[in-house]
């Protein structure tokens, strides 16, 4: 933070750890991702032990917020949830978005979707993902929810199983592991 003593940003940085003490335990129940499991080492780490991990002194977490392209993302979810049949598609094209539900929806696949401005808008949108048979998690890298009013309601959620926002890339991470976990129980 430019202008910001050593003091206080150690004090942000302290202030920000506690708070995350605070909410470890409701994290882990919420996502199942505590480091052990059946008293072996799962290989994940709690959220607040991955927050601390990779928090730097201004308390961002890089992955989640700094400007990388959706492709080396995509290699690192890849490299992540290497157990997991991974693909991506982008389009700007309601018709397109719909045909790929429409493609995938019917064999077992688990969608996970960022409609962007389409979430707001497209009733079309929401009737396919109704009509599918997989699992669909809304994503958004915003809040959608802290932004205009009119993003604030969204036309898919209640066809979707669940919504993920707010995270930054890291919103798709958490999609995709809220999709294994629900499997695995």
């Amino acid at each position: 933070y430019p202008g910001t003593t050593e003091e206080e940003i150690y004090e942000k940085v302290k202030k920000k750890f506690k708070v995350g003490n605070y909410l470890a335990p409701l994290t882990i129940a919420l996502f199942a991702n505590s480091p052990f499991n059946e008293n072996k080492f799962s290989g994940y780490l709690s959220y607040r032990g991955k927050v601390w991990q990779e928090t730097y002194r201004g308390g961002i977490m890089p992955i989640a917020f700094e400007k990388v392209s959706f492709e080396k993302y995509f290699s690192h979810l890849k490299a992540h949830f290497s157990d997991c049949n991974l693909e991506y598609f982008q389009t700007n094209i309601e018709g397109e978005i719909i045909d790929l539900l429409h493609k995938y929806g019917f064999n077992g696949y688990s969608i996970v979707l960022n409609a962007g401005g389409y979430t707001h808008t497209s009733v079309a949108l929401k009737d396919a993902i109704s009509a599918i048979e997989s699992e669909v998690i809304e994503v958004h890298m915003s809040n959608i929810y802290a932004r205009e009013e009119y993003r604030q309601k969204s036309i898919i959620a209640e066809s979707c199983k669940a919504s993920v926002c707010g995270f930054g890339l890291l919103s798709y991470e958490l999609a995709i592991q809220g999709l294994i976990n629900g499997r695995n129980s």
